[in-house]
């Protein structure tokens, strides 16, 4: 697993919305790519979220979510 600390962010959402602003990180997963933030992002009403982007090495990988803001 990568370290994330100096990685960039995406964040989704708007601080109306029921569950605020959801933040991802940029960053394949597997290989520790930078990644191109995907226009969209899934919430659920059960917590959690979801984006999917591109990796050029890996293929589609879901971002790593960080939390709500």
């Amino acid at each position: 697993m990568c370290d994330y600390e100096e990685s960039p962010r995406v964040s989704y959402g708007d601080a109306d919305d029921e569950f605020g602003i959801g933040v991802f990180i940029r960053v394949c997963p597997h290989c520790g790519r930078f990644v191109k933030a995907p226009e969209k992002a899934q919430f659920f009403l059960a917590g959690g979220a979801e984006a999917k982007s591109e990796c050029s090495k890996c293929g589609e990988i879901e971002l790593p979510f960080e939390g709500y803001f």
